[in-house]
Protein backbone atom coordinates (compact mmCIF):
# COMPACT_ATOMS: atom_id res chain seq x y z
CA UNK A 1 0.00 0.00 0.00
CA UNK A 2 1.59 3.63 -1.03
CA UNK A 3 2.45 5.67 1.52
CA UNK A 4 1.03 9.13 2.15
CA UNK A 5 2.72 12.85 1.44
CA UNK A 6 2.83 13.63 5.02
CA UNK A 7 4.19 10.12 5.67
CA UNK A 8 7.60 11.04 3.23
CA UNK A 9 8.32 14.06 4.82
CA UNK A 10 11.83 14.27 6.78
CA UNK A 11 11.61 15.58 10.12
CA UNK A 12 13.20 19.05 8.51
CA UNK A 13 10.57 19.99 6.74
CA UNK A 14 8.17 19.13 9.12
CA UNK A 15 9.80 21.50 11.35
CA UNK A 16 10.67 23.97 8.72
CA UNK A 17 6.69 23.91 7.94
CA UNK A 18 5.69 24.26 11.55
CA UNK A 19 7.93 27.01 11.73
CA UNK A 20 6.43 28.35 8.64
CA UNK A 21 3.76 27.75 10.10
CA UNK A 22 3.98 29.93 13.31
CA UNK A 23 5.33 32.70 11.92
CA UNK A 24 2.17 33.16 9.88
CA UNK A 25 0.01 33.16 13.03
CA UNK A 26 2.59 35.59 14.64
CA UNK A 27 1.90 37.81 11.93
CA UNK A 28 -1.52 37.93 11.50
CA UNK A 29 -1.74 38.31 15.40
CA UNK A 30 0.61 41.28 15.22
CA UNK A 31 -1.82 42.65 11.92
CA UNK A 32 -4.86 42.15 14.10
CA UNK A 33 -3.43 44.12 16.86
CA UNK A 34 -2.17 47.06 15.07
CA UNK A 35 -5.04 47.07 12.27
CA UNK A 36 -7.48 49.83 12.94
CA UNK A 37 -10.85 49.18 14.32
CA UNK A 38 -13.13 47.80 11.63
CA UNK A 39 -15.93 50.59 12.52
CA UNK A 40 -15.87 53.44 14.25
CA UNK A 41 -18.72 55.99 15.78
CA UNK A 42 -18.97 59.53 15.02
CA UNK A 43 -21.78 62.15 16.22
CA UNK A 44 -22.90 64.41 14.01
CA UNK A 45 -25.65 67.57 14.89
CA UNK A 46 -27.85 68.52 12.20
CA UNK A 47 -28.21 72.00 11.15
CA UNK A 48 -31.70 73.75 10.75
CA UNK A 49 -32.13 74.80 7.27
CA UNK A 50 -34.94 76.57 5.25
CA UNK A 51 -36.56 74.46 2.25
CA UNK A 52 -37.57 77.37 -0.68
CA UNK A 53 -39.36 74.61 -2.53
CA UNK A 54 -41.95 74.22 -0.26
CA UNK A 55 -41.09 70.54 0.71
CA UNK A 56 -40.52 69.13 -2.60
CA UNK A 57 -36.90 68.83 -2.19
CA UNK A 58 -35.77 69.01 -4.99
CA UNK A 59 -32.34 70.57 -3.89
CA UNK A 60 -29.62 70.11 -1.98
CA UNK A 61 -28.95 72.10 1.82
CA UNK A 62 -25.72 72.07 2.53
CA UNK A 63 -24.59 73.25 6.27
CA UNK A 64 -22.67 75.62 5.42
CA UNK A 65 -24.59 77.30 2.52
CA UNK A 66 -28.43 76.80 3.78
CA UNK A 67 -30.42 79.64 5.98
CA UNK A 68 -30.31 78.49 8.78
CA UNK A 69 -33.22 78.77 11.58
CA UNK A 70 -33.00 78.64 15.25
CA UNK A 71 -34.99 75.23 16.13
CA UNK A 72 -35.68 76.73 19.58
CA UNK A 73 -37.57 79.30 18.18
CA UNK A 74 -39.12 79.22 14.37
CA UNK A 75 -40.84 82.00 13.19
CA UNK A 76 -44.48 81.33 12.60
CA UNK A 77 -44.61 82.31 8.99
CA UNK A 78 -42.19 78.63 8.09
CA UNK A 79 -44.44 75.83 8.17
CA UNK A 80 -43.43 72.66 8.54
CA UNK A 81 -42.80 71.18 5.20
CA UNK A 82 -40.14 74.02 4.65
CA UNK A 83 -37.87 73.20 7.60
CA UNK A 84 -35.07 70.64 6.61
CA UNK A 85 -32.53 68.66 8.87
CA UNK A 86 -29.31 68.62 7.07
CA UNK A 87 -26.06 66.79 8.13
CA UNK A 88 -22.74 66.41 5.74
CA UNK A 89 -20.38 63.75 6.69
CA UNK A 90 -17.58 63.55 7.39
CA UNK A 91 -17.43 67.02 8.06
CA UNK A 92 -14.08 67.50 9.61
CA UNK A 93 -13.73 64.08 10.53
CA UNK A 94 -11.48 60.91 8.46
CA UNK A 95 -12.94 61.65 4.46
CA UNK A 96 -14.50 58.75 3.30
CA UNK A 97 -12.74 56.90 0.47
CA UNK A 98 -14.03 54.39 -1.98
CA UNK A 99 -12.28 51.66 0.85
CA UNK A 100 -14.98 52.53 2.89
CA UNK A 101 -18.23 49.99 2.34
CA UNK A 102 -20.64 50.78 5.51
CA UNK A 103 -22.48 53.81 6.47
CA UNK A 104 -24.73 52.80 9.35
CA UNK A 105 -26.63 56.00 10.73
CA UNK A 106 -29.17 56.56 13.49
CA UNK A 107 -31.15 59.29 14.62
CA UNK A 108 -31.35 60.97 18.42
CA UNK A 109 -34.54 63.07 18.58
CA UNK A 110 -34.86 65.80 20.65
CA UNK A 111 -38.40 66.06 22.25
CA UNK A 112 -40.01 68.68 24.36
CA UNK A 113 -42.58 68.02 26.93
CA UNK A 114 -46.37 68.48 26.06
CA UNK A 115 -48.74 68.56 28.75
CA UNK A 116 -51.03 67.46 26.76
CA UNK A 117 -49.59 64.54 25.40
CA UNK A 118 -47.09 63.33 28.85
CA UNK A 119 -46.76 59.65 28.38
CA UNK A 120 -47.74 58.57 24.61
CA UNK A 121 -45.61 55.79 23.87
CA UNK A 122 -47.13 54.76 20.47
CA UNK A 123 -46.38 57.32 18.69
CA UNK A 124 -44.26 57.59 15.66
CA UNK A 125 -42.30 59.77 13.54
CA UNK A 126 -42.31 60.39 9.51
CA UNK A 127 -40.13 61.72 8.04
CA UNK A 128 -38.22 61.73 4.16
CA UNK A 129 -34.65 61.10 3.82
CA UNK A 130 -32.52 61.65 0.96
CA UNK A 131 -28.56 60.60 0.84
CA UNK A 132 -26.73 62.11 -1.74
CA UNK A 133 -23.04 62.55 -2.16
CA UNK A 134 -20.09 64.53 -4.02
CA UNK A 135 -16.47 64.40 -5.03
CA UNK A 136 -15.95 68.13 -4.21
CA UNK A 137 -17.96 70.81 -2.37
CA UNK A 138 -17.93 72.92 -5.19
CA UNK A 139 -19.74 70.88 -7.40
CA UNK A 140 -23.26 70.09 -7.83
CA UNK A 141 -24.69 66.91 -5.40
CA UNK A 142 -25.79 63.43 -6.59
CA UNK A 143 -28.55 61.20 -5.24
CA UNK A 144 -27.98 58.17 -3.99
CA UNK A 145 -31.56 57.07 -2.39
CA UNK A 146 -34.17 58.63 -1.00
CA UNK A 147 -37.44 56.94 1.06
CA UNK A 148 -39.79 58.16 2.85
CA UNK A 149 -39.91 56.39 6.43
CA UNK A 150 -42.07 55.77 9.53
CA UNK A 151 -40.55 54.83 12.83
CA UNK A 152 -41.82 54.83 15.98
CA UNK A 153 -40.34 56.15 18.96
CA UNK A 154 -39.90 54.43 22.39
CA UNK A 155 -39.89 56.81 24.79
CA UNK A 156 -38.84 56.35 28.57
CA UNK A 157 -39.19 58.86 31.75
CA UNK A 158 -39.07 62.20 31.77
CA UNK A 159 -35.26 63.24 31.87
CA UNK A 160 -36.13 67.02 33.60
CA UNK A 161 -39.20 69.46 33.17
CA UNK A 162 -39.13 70.54 29.33
CA UNK A 163 -37.15 66.66 27.47
CA UNK A 164 -38.31 63.41 27.17
CA UNK A 165 -35.52 60.76 26.58
CA UNK A 166 -35.98 58.96 23.14
CA UNK A 167 -34.07 55.66 22.10
CA UNK A 168 -32.01 56.21 19.14
CA UNK A 169 -34.07 55.74 15.60
CA UNK A 170 -32.63 53.62 12.79
CA UNK A 171 -31.97 55.61 9.87
CA UNK A 172 -30.83 53.54 7.19
CA UNK A 173 -27.98 51.46 6.33
CA UNK A 174 -25.26 51.74 3.18
CA UNK A 175 -22.96 49.29 2.18
CA UNK A 176 -21.16 46.35 3.84
CA UNK A 177 -19.91 46.05 7.42
CA UNK A 178 -16.23 47.44 6.81
CA UNK A 179 -14.59 51.10 7.02
CA UNK A 180 -11.87 52.09 5.03
CA UNK A 181 -8.42 51.26 6.52
CA UNK A 182 -9.39 47.91 8.03
CA UNK A 183 -10.94 47.01 4.66
CA UNK A 184 -7.43 47.91 3.35
CA UNK A 185 -5.75 45.75 5.09
CA UNK A 186 -8.22 42.93 5.07
CA UNK A 187 -7.72 42.57 1.58
CA UNK A 188 -3.99 42.78 1.49
CA UNK A 189 -3.78 39.45 3.56
CA UNK A 190 -6.48 37.91 1.49
CA UNK A 191 -4.04 38.74 -1.44
CA UNK A 192 -1.01 37.52 0.04
CA UNK A 193 -2.80 34.63 1.62
CA UNK A 194 -4.26 33.61 -2.03
CA UNK A 195 -0.80 33.86 -3.83
CA UNK A 196 0.90 31.25 -1.07
CA UNK A 197 -1.94 28.89 -1.15
CA UNK A 198 -2.67 28.57 -5.22
CA UNK A 199 1.21 27.34 -5.78
CA UNK A 200 1.29 25.14 -3.15
CA UNK A 201 -2.28 23.15 -3.78
CA UNK A 202 -0.70 23.41 -7.57
CA UNK A 203 2.42 20.92 -6.22
CA UNK A 204 0.43 19.54 -3.80
CA UNK A 205 -1.86 17.96 -6.39
CA UNK A 206 1.25 17.20 -8.52
CA UNK A 207 2.61 15.35 -5.80
CA UNK A 208 -0.29 13.05 -4.97
CA UNK A 209 -1.08 11.96 -8.52
CA UNK A 210 2.33 10.85 -9.42
CA UNK A 211 2.80 7.31 -10.74
CA UNK A 212 -0.72 6.59 -8.15
CA UNK A 213 -3.62 7.23 -6.39
CA UNK A 214 -4.27 9.37 -4.15
CA UNK A 215 -5.35 8.50 -0.60
CA UNK A 216 -8.58 9.35 0.66
CA UNK A 217 -6.47 12.20 3.24
CA UNK A 218 -4.69 13.57 0.34
CA UNK A 219 -7.73 14.06 -1.49
CA UNK A 220 -9.12 15.66 1.53
CA UNK A 221 -6.03 17.92 1.79
CA UNK A 222 -6.43 19.17 -1.65
CA UNK A 223 -10.15 20.00 -1.58
CA UNK A 224 -9.59 21.76 1.60
CA UNK A 225 -6.72 24.33 -0.28
CA UNK A 226 -9.46 24.34 -2.88
CA UNK A 227 -12.19 25.53 -0.74
CA UNK A 228 -9.66 27.95 0.69
CA UNK A 229 -8.73 29.44 -2.93
CA UNK A 230 -12.40 29.70 -3.75
CA UNK A 231 -13.16 31.54 -0.23
CA UNK A 232 -10.47 33.85 -0.82
CA UNK A 233 -11.19 34.83 -4.28
CA UNK A 234 -14.93 35.38 -3.21
CA UNK A 235 -13.95 37.71 -0.58
CA UNK A 236 -11.37 39.70 -2.76
CA UNK A 237 -14.66 39.86 -5.32
CA UNK A 238 -16.47 41.41 -2.37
Amino acid sequence: MSSIILETLSSKHLIAFSLLMLAAQISFIFIGLKAPSPTKAYKFTATTCKAHDKGRLKQWYDPDQCQEIDIRNIPSNIPADEIVFTVRIPNGHPQISRWNQYLLVLMNVDVEYDKLRPNDSKSNISYNVRLGYTNNLKTSWSLIAKADETRPLHCSKLQSEYRIDIANIYSFTQGILQQGAFTEIWLIIKSVATLFIIPIVIKFRISIYKNRQPQLFERMLYALGISAIIVDCKCLEI
